[in-house]
């Protein structure tokens, strides 16, 4: 049976909630409606981030009734996972984990301990679970760092793929640097899921510090970390980063047969396609898995812009048959500094041949093709 608190808590009107709390009885009475059993604390820490609970309210509740903090509602959440889930200050944290100490060990029904709560909603501004909160609960519960979640995944997984920023990182590696080298339901480590969510180069630096050899292993999709930050447009510094740590990378393909070139011109940026053919100059005539060479996909990147160039201009030249790719970069420029590296490299060992410092070296089929511009 409700009372009148039960019935403002469940409606979220927390200036009327104010008085109510006064009356102690109140405070042991569950709510008993479809099977659900809460206490009013639950009803309040259950409430929406957007209108949660004031937490002059909260306090209220959980000094008329200290023992609520021992207590699940129907998802075996104790009140300290509903107040991560709202986002309560630490001071309100810290009063309700005083009251019951094992909440921090604490799974519920799902499997989350409060700190997969925390990491879980985390952002790129920290709002919503500032590092002090985390810190607080890795040092009240260090093994949760090496624990799973409801997702089979440990916390370090959730925070990098959530933005976490380079404190929070290296907590948690700290903490527990085997996770570097643990696959999440991804199949991504955690460097890998960092440049998916365009990490910044810190962040990276920290995972790669800890784990040399995560930057040669390939996540479900084939993808070496490079490929992976190519794909996700991950800043060039951090690129720059990848690229230093493992150079082979630029020869290596995913399950697509793409090279770091391929996905370079679809991605750009065009000072990336530049550093990739310098290192590798013979990828421009490499065919992917669909038979597809760079150097031809920049002629229909090409065509397709100046189809499309043409339409806006209002004229009646008739469109290029689509581009199985979007172009990440200009495909005149594109084709401009493929033109500048062949015949760069063309020079360069004809040079050598002239004067017989490379004696038996043979031009590479690549730098006879002759480049559309």
């Amino acid at each position: 049976m409700s009372t009148e608190l039960h019935v403002v808590l469940t409606r979220w009107r927390w200036g009327e909630a104010r008085p109510l709390v006064e009356a102690e009885a109140c405070m042991r009475r569950r709510l008993t409606k479809s099977g659900d059993r809460e206490l009013p604390l639950h009803l309040a820490l259950a409430a929406p981030s957007t209108n949660a609970p004031p937490d002059d309210v909260v306090l209220k509740l959980l000094t008329a009734f200290p023992a609520a903090s021992s207590c699940a509602d129907c998802n075996g959440n104790l009140p300290l996972h509903l107040a991560l889930r709202c986002r309560k200050p630490l001071p309100v944290l810290k009063r309700i984990a005083a009251e019951y100490p094992p909440a921090l060990r604490a799974r519920n029904t799902a499997g989350d301990l409060p700190l997969h709560l925390a990491v879980q909603r985390l952002d790129e501004q920290q709002e919503r679970c500032p590092f002090e909160t985390l810190a607080w609960l890795v040092d009240n519960n260090p093994q949760a760092c090496s624990s799973v979640d409801s997702a089979q995944e440990l916390p370090l997984h959730a925070a990098v793929r959530a933005g976490a920023t380079p404190p929070t990182v290296d907590l948690l590696v700290r903490q527990c640097s085997a996770a570097c080298r643990e696959s999440d339901r991804h199949g991504d480590w955690p460097l890998h899921s960092a440049v998916r969510a365009r990490a910044g180069l810190e962040v990276v630096e920290l995972l790669l510090a800890a784990e040399a050899h995560a930057i040669n292993v390939q996540c479900s999709r084939g993808q070496l970390p490079l490929h992976v930050g190519i794909v996700s447009r991950a800043a060039m510094g951090v690129l720059v980063a990848l690229f230093a740590a493992h150079p082979s990378a630029v020869r290596q393909r995913d399950r697509a047969g793409d090279l770091p070139l391929h996905l370079a011109m679809e991605h750009g940026p065009l000072e990336l396609v530049e550093r990739l053919l310098l290192a590798y100059p013979e990828s421009v005539a490499e065919p992917n898995h669909a038979g597809v060479p760079p150097i031809r996909w920049a002629d229909q990147m090409r065509a397709a812009q100046a189809a499309q160039a043409a339409q806006a201009a209002g004229g009646e030249e008739e469109a290029a048959p689509p581009v199985s790719r979007c172009a990440g970069v200009d495909a005149a420029q594109l084709l401009e500094l493929l033109e500048v590296t062949a015949a760069t490299n063309r020079a360069i060992l004809q040079h050598h041949e002239s004067h017989h410092t490379l004696p038996g070296l043979s031009l590479p089929p690549f730098l006879s093709l002759s480049l559309p511009l």
